[in-house]
């Protein structure tokens, strides 16, 4: 054969294949093309005319493919798809019927002395090339040449991914392959316009954020990588030192002596720091804005020990800021300062299983629901959220639009509610997620629903023994959950956990404080019992979950149950309950 037909070979293997197309497609082409073979050896044929690879397919109709053997996405077909069809495929898994056919009727026992010595000669020469030819245009590419050729967004989310020591696989051979097992991706450098021609999984033909991350893991296995230096973020001062301003001023005459005019100072300070990229800042200004107003107003909501934190927070924070913008310290700006884009990046599909769906409200100005939902490939807790801004003028949003929008189908190309996604088992394909685990509700999403989750399938789950940490062998382990401070990793501060119960007991809900206490018991395989009180504070949006709870009977027939906690520093919240049918999300739920 020659070399063109040699250098195709690299691309023949069905990993690599099916990063240029879908499994259908494959699946197809490898049924069609040993049906031809088979069948009509006659139909099929390849030849090389004027330096160019053509394979001609007669299907009916002639089929004419040519091969690019330097940059296989660019072969063309004369069928009228647009993208990497099953022709060019069955072309490829050809040449790899003719390279088989070839060998076995080579003269092996004739030829074996110089075959053996020849095999050598190869192992030798691949043995050299690995060592003194390895993929250079990806072990030399500099971060500066990596950031003129993606975006920012990409490149930010990879060295993050690739700070926080994500593992990949890498496998020298024709071409480099990289593993990155947590993203579900497989990347491909050729050896000639590595970078360029590189293939990804995620069929994102440019220089998406997997090919950095496999890039800055070849270059760290090569000792290749060089210091970053951070972009400077442009601060304005005016509107910062007029913000630290403001924060004194409240602080000489206190939050008791706001009117209206500190309200609408706070409400403009929030936008303005948002449209010049300070999004911290803009957030407790916000959330100032509606201690302000609560006070006033004399809601119950109003509390004056956060209100009072919250402001010292902010006086901190720009203090330290402009300390650090005096030093040169341009990350401790950045991460002071925060971004106003989350970096979501794109992944070809993820297997979810929906745990559960709260509503909640924020200091900050914002309602909403979030869907938990557990990452099977990733082995962590992901949310999608459906947020309200309730600071403009006139914006009246109540728990019931809150429990409308949970329920309206009205999410991802095929339109499905947070409730059922918060109560299947389901596939995502075409996803986008950020560095929070936060998704997109992007309408190039599809969602495929699966089974419904009840308890059989969690305890299947539990018991495989590969998710422990989603599960808690006993009460203490939640009680003894430990949160160290990191004031910019909210992550760390909460824990999403799973535990098993019988029954609940001692419901009482105490008039002075507003809180609902009860009591989820669990009996061992020891038949030792165990409990855990728990609570769930009064306010508009957990009224629903107090009258469930309240009104909750204990079943002989589903007597094993899971609940879904969610654990901080400060409380464990309990989110759903998993019984022997569905999820029953509290918050939600009509009640009798």
């Amino acid at each position: 054969m020659t070399q063109k037909i040699n250098n195709l070979k690299q691309y023949i293997n069905e990993k690599f294949l099916l990063t240029l197309t879908n499994k259908g497609i494959y699946n197809r082409s490898v049924k069609d093309i040993d049906n031809i073979i088979n069948n009509t050896p006659e139909k099929i044929k390849l030849e090389e005319d004027n330096d160019k690879i053509k394979v001609t397919i007669d299907t009916g109709e002639k089929i004419e493919v040519t091969l690019n053997d330097e940059d296989i996405k660019s072969s063309k077909c004369t069928c009228p798809s647009k993208d990497i069809c099953k022709h060019i495929i069955m072309s490829l898994l050809y040449i790899e019927h003719l390279d088989t056919e070839n060998k076995t009727n080579d003269d092996i026992e004739n030829n074996n002395k110089d075959n053996n010595k020849e095999t050598e000669e190869t192992n030798i020469v691949k043995k050299d090339d690995v060592i003194n030819n390895t993929f250079d245009e990806v072990k030399n590419i500099s971060f500066d040449e990596i950031r003129k050729l993606s975006t920012k967004r990409n490149f930010e989310y990879a060295l993050d991914r690739f700070y926080e020591n994500i593992e990949a696989d890498i496998k020298e051979d024709a071409m480099l392959e990289i593993n990155i097992p947590e993203e579900n991706i497989i990347i491909y450098f050729p050896k000639k316009d590595s970078i360029k021609k590189a293939v990804c999984s995620c069929k994102d033909s440019s220089l998406c954020a997997h090919k950095i991350i496999a890039i800055l893991k070849y270059k760290e296995m090569y000792g290749t990588l060089e210091d970053i230096k951070e972009e400077d973020k442009e601060i304005d001062e005016n509107i910062l030192k007029f913000a630290k301003e403001f924060a004194e001023n409240i602080f000489e005459k206190g939050f008791y002596s706001c009117s209206e005019k500190d309200f609408d100072i706070s409400e403009q300070l929030s936008v303005k720091l948002q449209v010049k990229n300070m999004p911290e800042i803009a957030k407790m200004f916000r959330s100032i804005a509606e201690s302000i107003d609560s006070m006033i107003n004399k809601k119950a909501s109003f509390n004056k020990l956060f209100a009072f934190a919250t402001l010292s927070r902010l006086y901190n924070t720009i203090h330290v800021i402009e300390k650090a913008k005096s030093q040169n310290d341009n990350k401790t700006v950045k991460l002071l300062t925060g971004e106003i884009r989350s970096k979501y990046i794109n992944r070809t599909s993820g297997e979810f299983l929906g745990l559960g769906a709260y509503p909640w409200i924020s200091s900050t100005g914002y309602l909403g629901a979030s869907a938990y939902l557990y990452n099977i490939n990733t082995k962590k807790v992901s949310f999608f959220s459906y947020v309200i801004p309730t600071f403009y003028d006139n914006a009246k949003i109540s728990y019931d639009d809150v429990r409308s929008n949970y329920r309206k189908k009205i999410h991802f190309e095929n339109n499905i509610s947070i409730e059922e996604i918060s109560k299947h088992k389901f596939k995502f394909i075409n996803y986008k997620i950020n560095n929070e685990e936060r998704i997109s509700s992007s309408k190039k999403t599809s969602v495929i629903l699966n089974d419904r989750i009840n308890f059989q399938l969690l305890e299947e789950l539990r018991i495989s023994k590969n998710n422990e940490e989603l599960f808690a062998e006993n009460y203490n382990d939640i009680l003894n959950i430990d949160f160290k401070y990191d004031y910019f990793n909210k992550n760390d501060r909460v824990k999403i956990i799973i535990a098993k119960f019988q029954k609940i007991e001692n419901i009482e809900f105490n008039k002075i404080e507003q809180i609902l206490y009860f009591d989820i018991v669990n009996y061992t395989e020891d038949n030792n019992e165990e409990r855990l009180t728990l609570n769930i504070k009064y306010t508009s949006i957990h009224s629903n979950s107090i009258k469930y709870i309240m009104n909750y009977k204990n079943s002989k027939i589903d007597k094993y149950k899971f609940i879904l906690l969610e654990k901080t520093k400060y409380y464990i919240r309990p989110i759903s309950i998993i019984n022997i049918n569905a999820v029953i999300n509290i918050f939600f739920e009509d009640v009798n």
